[in-house]
């Protein structure tokens, strides 16, 4: 007994230890300890201990509260594991709709939105982070309605979405012909199409799938793309960007694996291993391999124990126990099968609903021998719905009783479409109260009856007796016998529905000849001979052509007669070809009206069975379209003078295609004049476009060109293109990215100017304006220089006064005055070479610098202005690790001169301000970031577009050129960088430029060790 103890004892040491082991493996890999915000973030956060985010509160499996008002879904997952990176809980604020999360966003009410789209209007008053996840939104349609389907094709079809989602927002911008129909939630937009109240709906497929699988819905299926990506991020208030980059950041820190696994958690796509490290794995591997030997010796010893103690006959006897429970249980269940088949028949060739319903209840009290059977009834012809009682087989309750939904047993069945099972009614809670008192029931089970996926009714029964209870067997086969009930209900209410079509379609087709003659058309029913005969037309055919219906049947020729002579011939040869081939005869042409006038006729017909007779006959409609053609006409000719217009300017209006027929399909004639190429050789060269861009400006203008194609925005840009000739031509190109209805894209169409003779007058004026600015440098560095010149004369001159009389010099006095000149005169120098430094004019050398150094550099050639400055201050933020930028030094240096000067002049005098110089780095997006912030007036919005425009300026005149951001937008671009703008009237402005970190490929890679030192040799 002891041994056996021992080697327990040993088994279960060895698992825990294994999985203990794996588990630190696991701890000590993914770095759960660490702090993933900064201080600065933390204090931030700690001093917020309430932070209320809101989810979309009906949005499975991505989000929702479940009945215990717990958040739950793949967005809380997300939401837990970031909880756990960062210490710190989040308030998630129930609402009662997506209106309300919206609402509230706005209000700033609450802090954020757990997860939503990213949509312009939201973008004004909340920020997002990165996508959290991106799952597609599909068509989708009952499964009797065949093909794919496309929302642009869709006109005229009722579309039930979510009201107020970026779905709603997306198809009512951008497909105005389709009819929404806005619902509370996804849930009721599947429920409207698979009742026909609805013909197709858009729903994010996670979304469908959840619905479709949980509320059983088998009338439904994937038709299409609604060709809207639906990526999902965090969104916080705008007012506090700390949220979103702590959010952000909390993002970042989920691995793929870890997203992986919360994906395939919800949405069940595909089988979801859990996904571990390979330590992990390894740690874990070692201590299951462990403990699996270890239970192997423990497995081998415990059989070596049985077969000493076993006794056979035991076992043959227990054996041949089981075997005569199974075969009395096989015999009782073929005498169900049996009645249940008899049950089949009788219920099937019932169609009357109301003698079904009552056949069974009837048959199941019989067969499951219970006191009582009744069913509920959906009635959807009230609003709400509500549950009726349609049958029973006691006077417990009454005929046409009504529940609501959640009410009673049934109330509750039809709310979650799951079978229930009460062991004793009598003493639950959820009893209804309108059941007889006198009666007392115990074990209740209700079986919900469902068509399509949907709950039709509920079958209900019961026992009197407190001893009888629903054992699973019972369950079984009480979910076969309501599964043959739905059927039979589904085959009665079939039968009712094609009675109550059939009336309806004689009623159709009497409405049918009415409407016919009222429309504002001709209908008409021609026989398939060689004149197509007319067997029918409706009256409005003596409104159209003037002829009462009496001629027009009368004379087989008329329709021949009336045919404009220059249509007659193509028209009658279409006759004759869908006469002998069957197709559809469409086709506009003219015709004469009895007055003589000339109209045109749209004649659209198809061959088709009449009542099923051999002979088809053509059924068609006639409808004058004279007034179209008149405008298409016009619309024509106003091409023609559009395109004769644009030809007269002198700019180049161009389409490129950028679908399989790669290249431009059309191009104004001044190409040739601006460039020497003709207009035939830019349409059959595709790669003309890439080949004339001067190779200097090539790679900027094929990344403009590319992240334009990503996202969509319009190109504008100004670079060099080289003309047949070789002399080098600037112009602005501004080009609009068309997408086709799947969202790809489809072309380009734009316009090239020539500002040549510009850019020479900006590139004068800059060089005026550099020297204008060199000039007050200097002027401000001849202050500098003159403290450290007199420092120098004046020890000098005492030291030479000295010498001069005799005098001795104590050794440290001497020291002290040669290291005050020494220190003074390195001083000048520094401000010198600063001063040399800027004032050449771009040489264009491209080196590595430190974007902080070049920064200091700045405020010491500009040290004598910000002290002249009245209450002015300058602080700056520096990233101590900031790695080197490539980049033209003297360039960067009036970058920062213009935005810092910029900056002061935006002061109020004579109050003041702060200028504040920030770098930070993102090495995820390899990019160095500048920022310039001021506290003045701010810029207005309707001109902040306008200000990197050359020569626009809103200071008085005399103080400025125009010329200072022109010159700012024109460097970063020519370094391939970006710049930002966020200003407030009154709230200051700031300046946000993003540099490249890494050089072009061509680049040398030894510009570290072509740096001077302390001095170069200039100085």
């Amino acid at each position: 007994m002891k041994n056996r103890l021992s080697v327990l004892i040993y088994v279960l040491l060895a698992v825990i230890m294994a999985a203990a082991g794996g588990y630190f493996i696991y701890r000590q890999e993914s770095g759960i300890a660490r702090d993933i915000l900064t201080a600065e973030e933390r204090a931030w956060l700690n001093s917020r201990p309430v932070v209320r985010l809101a989810p979309d509160p009906n949005f499975p499996p991505l989000e929702f509260f479940d009945q215990s008002g717990m958040y739950r879904g793949m967005i809380a997952d997300y939401f837990r594991l970031i909880e756990e990176r960062m210490d710190y809980r989040f308030e998630f604020v129930r609402l009662e709709t997506w209106d309300e999360v919206l609402q509230q966003a706005k209000e700033r009410q609450i802090d954020g939105i757990t997860a939503a789209q990213i949509t312009p209007e939201r973008q004004q008053y909340l920020l997002f982070t990165q996508p959290i996840v991106d799952i597609p939104n599909v068509i989708i349609v009952r499964d009797n309605m065949p093909g794919n389907y496309r929302l642009e094709d869709m006109g005229g079809m009722t579309v039930a979405v979510t009201r107020g989602n970026a779905l709603h927002e997306y198809i009512e911008s951008n497909y105005p012909e389709v009819v929404i129909k806005p619902v509370d939630d996804d849930l009721q937009a599947l429920l409207e199409v698979s009742f026909y109240r609805a013909d197709a709906t858009v729903v994010n497929l996670a979304i469908a799938s959840y619905y479709i699988e949980k509320q059983g819905i088998s009338n439904l299926r994937v038709a299409g793309d609604s060709g809207k990506d639906n990526p999902l991020a965090i969104a916080t208030r705008s007012d506090e960007p700390q949220l979103n980059r702590i959010l952000d950041k909390g993002l970042a820190s989920l691995s793929p694996a870890e997203k992986r696994q919360i994906y395939s958690r919800w949405v069940q796509l595909q089988p979801s291993p859990l996904e571990v490290s390979q330590p992990v794995w390894r740690g874990m591997l070692f201590g299951v391999s462990v403990a699996v030997l270890l239970l192997g010796v423990l497995a081998l010893w415990t059989i070596t124990l049985r077969r000493r103690v076993a006794e056979s006959t035991g076992e043959l006897s227990q054996q041949l126990h089981l075997r005569q429970q199974a075969e009395e249980a096989l015999k009782k269940q073929n005498q169900f099968l049996e009645a249940l088949h008899q049950t089949s028949l009788s219920l099937l060739n019932r169609l009357d609903t109301d003698e079904l319903l009552e056949s069974i209840v009837d048959h199941a009290a019989q067969l499951f021998d219970v006191a009582e059977v009744f069913i509920y009834a959906l009635d959807e012809s009230i609003s709400p719905p509500q549950l009726v009682v349609r049958a029973i087989t006691t006077s417990r309750q009454k005929l046409g009783h009504r529940l609501s939904i959640g009410e009673g047993l049934s109330g509750k069945v039809w709310q979650s479409g799951e079978p229930l099972i009460i062991e004793d009614y009598a003493v639950w809670e959820g009893r209804a109260d309108h059941m007889d008192p006198e009666r007392t029931l115990h074990a209740v089970m209700g079986y919900p009856l469902k068509s399509g996926g949907q709950v039709i009714g509920v079958l209900g029964m019961s026992h009197a007796d407190p001893s009888r209870r629903f054992t699973p067997g019972d369950f079984d086969w009480v979910a076969r016998y309501a599964a043959l009930a739905a059927l039979a209900l589904d085959n009665a209410r079939l039968y009712e529905t094609l009675k109550n079509e059939l009336a309806a379609r004689q009623q159709a087709e009497q409405r049918y000849r009415q409407l016919v003659e009222h429309i504002n058309a001709v209908t008409y029913l021609d026989a398939n001979d060689a004149v197509s005969s007319a067997l029918y037309t409706s009256p409005q055919i003596e409104t159209l052509l003037g002829y009462t219906v009496e001629e027009w049947l009368a004379d087989p020729q008329l329709w021949v007669k009336l045919l404009h002579p220059d249509d007659r011939d193509w028209v009658l040869a279409l006759n004759e070809r869908c006469r002998a081939s069957g197709e559809n005869f469409v086709a506009e042409y003219r015709m004469y009206t009895r007055d003589g006038r000339v109209i045109w006729i749209h004649d659209d017909a198809v061959l088709i069975d009449l009542l099923g007779e051999s002979e088809k006959v053509w059924h068609g409609i006639m409808y004058d379209i004279t007034e179209r053609k008149q405008m298409e006409a016009a619309l024509r000719q106003a091409e023609q003078r559009y395109r004769d217009l644009i030809e007269r300017f002198h700019a180049v209006f161009y389409l490129e295609n950028l679908g399989e027929n790669k290249g431009f399909v059309y191009i104004s004639p001044h190409v040739e004049t601006m460039l020497g190429y003709s207009v035939e050789e830019w349409l059959a060269d595709v790669g003309l476009w890439m080949r004339v861009i001067h190779p200097e400006d090539l790679e900027r203008v094929s990344e403009m060109n590319n992240r334009c194609m990503r996202t969509g925005g319009t190109f504008r840009m100004e670079y060099r293109m080289v003309a047949k000739d070789g002399h080098v031509v600037w112009v602005y190109n501004e080009s609009t990215l068309t997408l086709d209805a799947l969202g790809n894209p489809q072309n380009w169409q734009g316009i090239w100017i020539d500002i040549t003779e510009r850019k020479r007058s900006e590139e004068m004026l800059q060089t005026s304006q550099k020297m204008a600015d060199l000039g007050t440098l200097a002027a401000g560095v001849a202050h500098e220089l003159n403290s450290p010149l007199q420092i120098i004369t004046g020890a000098s001159e005492v030291l030479l006064g000295r010498l001069e009389r005799g005098e001795e010099i104590d050794s440290d006095l001497l020291k002290r005055r040669l290291e005050m000149i020494n220190q003074s005169a390195w001083r000048s120098a520094e401000i010198i070479r600063s001063l040399l430094n800027y004032a050449r004019s771009g040489s264009g050398k491209m080196e590595y610098y430190n974007l902080n150094d070049l920064i200091r550099e700045m405020l010491k050639l500009m040290e004598h202005q910000l002290k002249s400055w009245s209450n002015i201050y300058v602080s700056t933020e520096l990233l101590p690790e900031l790695p080197p930028m490539w980049c033209d030094r003297n360039q960067i240096l009036q970058v920062l001169i213009n935005l810092v000067s910029n900056a002061r002049d935006a002061m109020p005098r004579p109050r003041g301000g702060r200028i504040f110089i920030q770098t930070q780095h993102d090495p995820q997006n390899g990019v160095i970031i500048l920022k310039v912030s001021d506290t003045g007036a701010g810029i207005p919005q309707e001109i902040i577009r306008n200000i990197f425009d050359p020569f626009f300026t809103t200071k008085p005149l005399g103080q400025g050129t125009g010329l200072g951001l022109s010159i700012v937008l024109g460097i970063v671009n020519a370094h391939r960088g970006g710049i930002d703008v966020e200003s407030q009237p009154g709230q200051g402005t700031t300046f946000t430029i993003y540099f490249p970190e890494n050089p072009p490929q061509d680049a040398q890679e030894d510009a570290f060790a072509k740096k001077a030192g302390r001095f170069n040799d200039e100085v």
